[in-house]
């Protein structure tokens, strides 16, 4: 992890300059940079359709990383769902 990437993480992964969100609402990020998203675990094999564009993201992240591309969208989505899964239970 380089300086840049290190100072980024102090600060809380809390953001509010997005100018799409509520001006001064802040809003705590729960997914995880792409280099932990590269983690072994059982599968179950799914097909799907993905933008070219959003492969291409997760391909060259891989690579910078020495992971699977696979495996980082895999992590992302169980991520994402178990952060909402908990949240409605």
């Amino acid at each position: 992890m380089n300086e840049k990437e290190k100072n980024f993480m102090k600060n809380d992964d809390l953001y509010s300059d997005n100018p799409d969100w509520e001006i001064g609402k802040q809003m705590k990020d729960f997914l995880p940079p792409p280099d932990q998203l590269v983690r072994k675990q059982d599968m179950k094999r799914v097909t799907m359709e993905v933008p070219s564009e959003t492969i291409l993201f997760f391909k060259e992240q891989a690579e910078k990383h020495g992971g699977s591309y696979q495996a980082m969208i895999r992590e992302l989505l169980t991520k994402y769902a178990r952060n909402y899964s908990s949240k409605t239970r």
